[in-house]
């Protein structure tokens, strides 16, 4: 990220995921790490935020040069529509050309609510920002996202199809298997929810069976591991009982989850 962009051309991802997989929670554990052991790294490097919903290129557009700290940008949407969406543009590849910035846009799946226009005109905006400022774009979003691609419907935007592809190529995020990463990711959320290490003198994330559960109960996405292990702590405490993960909390909290609607898989299946 810290490469000179007049050598190298601007990339970009497009990473999806079902939902509820840890695609927001990677996204913040990156921007932390970064932070934490990229020397001279600072907060100004990393540009995150989310999509909204019914968005317009000319919402993202002054939502991004808010966020650069550009002045003068209107919050009221009366003063908003008479400036050019072109305008909002130039001031926001100016500002980046200037720094080494990462853009994250998060809920990109949000587009598939706005009509076919706005969303070739929200998409061709992402590519002239990518190419501009030759800053590097993540877009995050749900599995299948990259078919809002195909839903366009004006041969306005028809270059579009084999152009954004290219610029945003498509990551699936990976889904967790048992192993030494696996482990190392048990150890860490067992501390910050304060889990006892120990069940009968074994450390949970070294128990086998309980590592395999865990996998079962949330098909190996991170942000079902993450919720489960948040809500068996929460049941932990609540009982007042010693702070210990055991299969049988691991399955009473899964049926809890399942029954309030969350896709957690049977212990049966």
């Amino acid at each position: 990220m810290k490469q000179d962009r007049k050598k190298a051309k601007s990339i970009g991802y497009l990473l999806t995921a079902p939902s509820h997989s840890g695609k927001t929670t990677l996204i913040k554990e990156f921007i932390v790490a970064y932070l934490d052991n990229v020397e001279g790294a600072t907060e100004t490097d990393i540009l995150y935020f989310s999509l909204i919903d019914r968005a317009t290129l000319k919402s993202v557009l002054a939502r991004l040069c808010r966020k650069l700290k550009i002045p003068d940008i209107p919050t009221g949407k009366r003063q908003l529509d008479s400036i050019h969406t072109s305008v909002l543009i130039d001031k926001a590849v100016a500002k980046l050309k200037d720094y080494n910035i990462l853009l994250i846009f998060d809920e990109f799946e949000k587009l598939y609510q706005v009509s076919s226009e706005n969303r070739g005109e929200i998409l061709a905006g992402f590519h002239t920002l990518a190419n501009d400022s030759g800053c590097p774009i993540i877009l995050v979003g749900i599995e299948g996202v990259d078919q809002i691609l195909n839903n366009l419907d004006s041969d306005k935007y028809s270059w579009l199809i084999p152009t954004f592809s290219s610029r945003f190529p498509e990551c699936k995020l990976p889904k967790w298997k048992d192993g030494n990463e696996f482990g190392q990711l048990l150890v860490s959320i067992g501390q910050d929810l304060m889990l006892r290490p120990n069940t009968n003198l074994i450390p949970f994330y070294k128990d086998e069976k309980i590592r395999h559960l865990i996998l079962k109960l949330t098909s190996g996405q991170l942000g079902k591991i993450i919720l489960l292990l948040k809500w068996t702590a929460r049941s932990i405490i609540r009982s007042g009982e010693d702070e210990v993960l055991t299969e049988e909390r691991l399955i009473e909290t899964a049926q809890a989850l399942k029954s309030i609607g969350w896709d957690i898989t049977n212990v049966e299946e």
